[in-house]
């Protein structure tokens, strides 16, 4: 799904029309990728909060998994944006500054471009994966609060609460949408975090398979239904495609011992707009096929060597023994 981003964004950054949405009559392939993240996302940071047991060591996990990577990402796109800016190198080294400062928070909103950068491109950002780090923040923190206040506890309270936040998220968007910055991505990701968590008790109670049939019963259920439960067919359908891929596909289980997903994911935008910098006239195939052994290159270096050790150091932190590892998210 990372890679998919990247196949995704090589179309607009060289000034062509994807050709996914023609298939999916409007969804973008990085929009199929961002809701599978989110689906992931919410199914496997709340197994995480479940087995940390602790609102410091969650949160811990959670700063160590983040922001180490990302300040590297940030300064990396900060050094290209200076390199590539057509501005006075005193403005563009502010600009570049204020980009790192605003956007490692995740709180203050997401800052796309620096003074004089890419100026000759389709588009001018520096790096615009990173909108939806600012919703996993937020969703992180949703998540701290329900389990502190209890709502992730017990038998039956999950479903309950996880349930609840979906209704409240469709019908708070489907009455006004400014609640989530008059964007329906929005709504339709935090939607989708809800569901994986919620998709993560169904498999813990029932198993795999009864989690397959429940969410594509639920995307033929909101297919047939009227009115605005339509939007979220896509939802139901990818996070049904992942669960069957994940617990009743006859595939090998998988390997994590080098997990490029986040590296490829905050990387890719800045490489590849680099590479219509250096080579207006490639397109989005060229584009693809010159960014993607960078942008792998760059995502392993990641994992390696700030990734995994940090996850490794939280771990350390509270001398936590094997039986209770966190799985990388």
């Amino acid at each position: 799904m990372a890679s998919l981003v990247l196949f995704s964004h090589a179309f607009p950054l060289t000034g062509r029309s994807e050709p996914i949405t023609q298939l999916t009559g409007g969804i973008t392939g990085g929009a199929i990728a961002v809701v599978g993240f989110f689906f992931i996302s919410g199914f496997l940071v709340t197994l995480s909060w479940l087995r940390l047991k602790s609102p410091l060591k969650f949160v811990v996990h959670r700063i160590f998994r983040i922001w180490p990577a990302l300040l590297i990402a940030l300064v990396f796109g900060a050094l290209l944006g200076v390199f590539v800016s057509e501005a006075d190198s005193p403005a563009a080294w502010a600009s570049a500054w204020h980009y790192i400062a605003g956007n490692l928070p995740l709180v203050m909103g997401i800052q796309f471009h620096i003074e004089g950068a890419f100026v000759n491109n389709p588009n001018t950002g520096i790096n615009g994966s990173l909108w939806t780090l600012e919703w996993e923040l937020f969703c992180y923190i949703a998540l701290c609060i329900l389990g502190v206040l209890g709502g992730l506890s017990g038998r039956i309270r999950p479903f309950f609460t996880t349930i609840g936040i979906m209704l409240a998220i469709h019908q708070i968007a489907s009455y006004d949408l400014t609640y989530f910055r008059d964007s329906v991505e929005i709504a339709l990701i935090l939607f989708t975090f809800a569901l994986g968590a919620l998709s993560y008790f169904i498999h813990d109670r029932f198993g795999g398979i009864t989690l397959v049939v429940v969410l594509f019963s639920l995307s033929a259920l909101s297919f047939l239904l009227s009115g605005d439960l339509k939007l979220i067919v896509p939802v139901f359908v990818i996070s049904g495609v992942i669960a069957f891929i994940s617990f009743a596909a006859w595939l090998p289980d998988g390997d994590a011992r080098n997990d490029t997903s986040y590296g490829i994911y905050i990387y890719a935008f800045p490489v590849q707009q680099w590479v219509v910098w250096f080579y207006p006239e490639c397109g989005p195939y060229e584009n693809m096929f010159i960014a993607f052994p960078i942008v792998y290159l760059l995502a392993l270096l990641s994992w390696r060597y700030v990734e995994k050790p940090m996850i490794l150091q939280a771990k350390l932190l509270f001398k936590r023994g094997k039986a209770d590892e966190e799985v990388p998210g």
